[in-house]
């Protein structure tokens, strides 16, 4: 199953498939089709229900995992502002 409107649910798929995940969520910005996202989900092993329910709390962590990395590289000067 994927969600997002289409425009990169092949290369969403391709992933799914290459690395074995229960789910993956692709966000393009200035893709060859625009920008533009798309879940997937395999769903011999996880419900789409339970994958979205829980996405926001993923994308939460990502953030601020991201957010920590980006100041300890501007803090070593390896990242500019």
């Amino acid at each position: 199953m994927t969600k997002g409107g289409g425009k990169y649910d092949a290369a969403l798929q391709a992933v799914l498939e290459l690395i074995e995940a229960e789910a993956v969520v692709l966000i393009v910005r200035g893709g060859n089709n625009g920008d533009g996202f798309s879940i997937g989900v395999d769903q011999r092993r996880v419900s789409p229900a339970q994958v979205i329910a829980e996405l926001p709390h993923a994308l939460r962590d990502v953030a601020n995992t991201i957010e920590v990395e980006i100041v300890a590289l501007i803090r070593e000067g390896k990242a500019q502002h």
